[in-house]
């Protein structure tokens, strides 16, 4: 191992913001926008409720769908049935008579799925809104790509070899 002169920072990593998030809201609008924004060429999971019915009833559900939502935050229990899936095995590639070359598909319960994206637009709104995320932040984000991650990393290092002298570089991920 070479020897270096360089050290991390004494300080301690705490939280770089003053605010929480207390609360998640499931406002009838978000969950109705969430139904009438789904695709009805989907598959539907092991409840049996399609895609197709949630949007043919959709002002008559978000109410019920609301409490639920609302009831299974609160309890910190997520409902039973919402947990099963349907496996539906997929090739890949090669041979089809090769158990290993499919790979497993999970087709979850649609309304499972708008409690998980409900709670994840507002956590992602959360973050945005308070700037927690990095810039250089690329998985999960809108518009946004690896490709963007390698080419900032890529520059960093070459601008580190290139400075005169040249500086370390270390990466933490």
């Amino acid at each position: 191992m070479i020897p270096t002169t360089s050290s991390l920072p004494n300080e301690t990593f705490g939280p770089l913001f003053h605010s929480s998030l207390s609360s998640i809201v499931f406002d009838d609008n978000m969950v109705l926008n969430l139904i009438r924004s789904l695709d009805i060429n989907k598959s539907h999971g092991f409840d049996q409720i399609s895609i197709r019915m949630l949007k043919i009833c959709d002002s008559s559900i978000v109410k019920p769908l609301s409490i639920i939502f609302k009831t299974s935050l609160k309890s910190g229990v997520f409902p039973f049935l919402w947990k099963k899936a349907n496996i539906i095995p997929i090739h890949k590639k090669g041979d089809k008579m090769d158990i290993k070359n499919y790979r497993p598909i999970s087709l979850l319960p649609i309304c499972g799925k708008l409690f998980e994206k409900d709670i994840y637009n507002a956590i992602y709104n959360y973050y945005e809104s308070n700037n927690i995320l990095n810039v250089n932040q690329s998985g999960f984000r809108s518009g946004d790509s690896c490709i963007n991650q390698l080419i900032d990393i890529t520059h960093n290092v070459f601008q580190s070899f290139d400075s005169n002298p040249s500086l370390e570089v270390r990466g933490v991920f």
